[in-house]
């Protein structure tokens, strides 16, 4: 008795890429197989072969494997009815012959009489899984390490040419894929319920599946607090004025999602040279500007950040120049909780004077507002800063420069976020 296992694909499988079992028995009415694989194996990885055990009272079974060119054979058989059946590594699916009706595997059922029967074959098809595990990579480092827990309830998405599939990631972070031929695949993610402040460390792409299953897609995710808006509003206005008169600017400024209020008004009548720009940007990889270093003042270091305001103004008058400008991330927002206020009443002044604010994860100054000033006056000068958080933190300062001055200061209040902020107080574990 003669054969052959080949791919769907009509060609002969090698005995590298697949060797089957086959089997032969006498058949009768107290027939029965029992069948047991290996587990976790592969078509390319060495393993136990699979066995597959007929029983018939006394009955004889007979075994062979394929050979280099997928064919097999059986001789020396008597005459009588035969069930013949194939038995393959895991990561391969038989293709036929099948149950017309369930589409499930089933053996061919032979009778030699007076000749021997050749073509009996058996066709299959490489069916392969990915698999890995979500996990908290706390510190960013594209690795899971000791204390770094696994994520459950995340949903992967398998994506190839015509078909989607997709799991959810077990107690354990644990995700698997199967029944999918060779081919090139893309991978996302998708948090429990859609929630937002996690951040992939190495987000998944594409993988290639060959002759054998791919294990170890291992992806690592960061939570943050305040994660930058997918949708995001900017403004912005310049101006340069130079001239003789009078002279009354303001700006106001409020977003919630950033913690973010600021002010400036100025009002006063004389000659006025002013150059302004004030920049505001939810995405902060939009607003890249240069911030003055204190301890090196010839020099600049851009950052993104989330707002920028620059002023540079000279004025010289005989009644006197007013106005203040402040800057505040507000705790109760998602803030860090700090203030600074400048107010001014001078007849005369120059200054070059600095306003910024990093707030969201992808700010290279992130959770920071600073003010940076150059002045030179003649009036009456006053800084407030405050840094305050509730029942813990209280930092306050303030200064009064009145007369002829020149002033060079640099102030920054800069917090680092934990990770994550657990929910407390009488209200904790109700989901509502």
């Amino acid at each position: 008795m003669k054969g052959s296992s080949s791919s769907a694909y009509a060609f002969w499988l090698a005995a590298a890429v697949l060797t089957s079992l086959i089997f032969l028995a006498g058949a009768s009415a107290n027939d029965h197989v029992i069948s047991e694989k290996a587990v976790e194996t592969s078509p390319s990885e060495d393993s136990p072969w699979n066995r597959y055990i007929y029983s018939k009272d006394a009955g004889h079974i007979f075994e062979n494997k394929t050979d280099e060119n997928g064919r097999w054979e059986i001789c020396g058989l008597p005459p009588g009815t035969y069930k013949v059946c194939e038995v393959v590594q895991e990561g391969w699916v038989q293709t036929y012959p099948i149950n017309e009706s369930s589409g499930d595997p089933v053996c061919h059922i032979v009778e030699i009489t007076n000749s021997s029967i050749s073509d009996i074959d058996f066709l299959n098809r490489g069916d392969y899984c990915l698999s890995g595990h979500k996990y908290w990579d706390k510190n960013k480092n594209r690795q899971r390490d000791p204390g770094e827990e696994f994520l459950s309830g995340w949903i992967i998405i398998v994506e190839g040419e015509t078909n989607r599939w997709r799991t959810t990631t077990n107690n354990n972070g644990y995700w698997k894929i199967c029944n999918l031929p060779s081919g090139t695949y893309s991978l996302s993610e998708s948090a429990p319920g859609g929630a937002r402040g996690w951040i992939a460390s190495e987000k998944p792409g594409k993988v290639t599946i060959t002759n054998q299953s791919i294990r170890g897609l291992n992806f690592g995710n960061y939570f943050i607090l305040h994660d930058e808006p997918r949708q995001y509003e900017q403004f912005c206005e310049s101006q340069l004025v130079e001239g003789t008169g009078y002279m009354d600017v303001g700006t106001s400024l409020t977003d919630r999602k950033l913690a973010i209020d600021y002010n400036r008004v100025m009002y006063g009548e004389g000659y006025i040279g002013l150059e302004s720009a004030q920049v505001y940007s939810q995405e902060p990889n939009k607003l890249i500007r240069p911030l003055p270093n204190a301890s090196d003042p010839s020099g600049a270091t851009s950052h993104k950040l989330n707002f920028f305001e620059n002023t540079k103004l000279e004025f010289d008058g005989t009644s006197p120049l007013v106005g203040s400008r402040s800057i505040t991330s507000r705790d109760f927002y998602g803030g860090i909780g700090a203030n600074i206020q400048e107010t001014f009443n001078v007849k005369r002044l120059e200054a070059d004077n600095t306003v910024f604010l990093g707030h969201t994860s992808n700010s290279t100054i992130r959770h920071t507002v600073g003010l940076n000033t150059q002045s030179s006056f003649n009036g009456t000068l006053w800084t407030e800063s405050s840094f305050h958080k509730i029942f813990y933190k209280d930092i306050r300062r303030r200064d009064v420069f009145s007369g002829e001055f020149e002033v060079q200061r640099e102030l920054k209040f800069h917090e680092n976020p934990s990770e994550f902020r657990s929910m407390i107080g009488p209200c904790r574990g109700v989901d509502c």
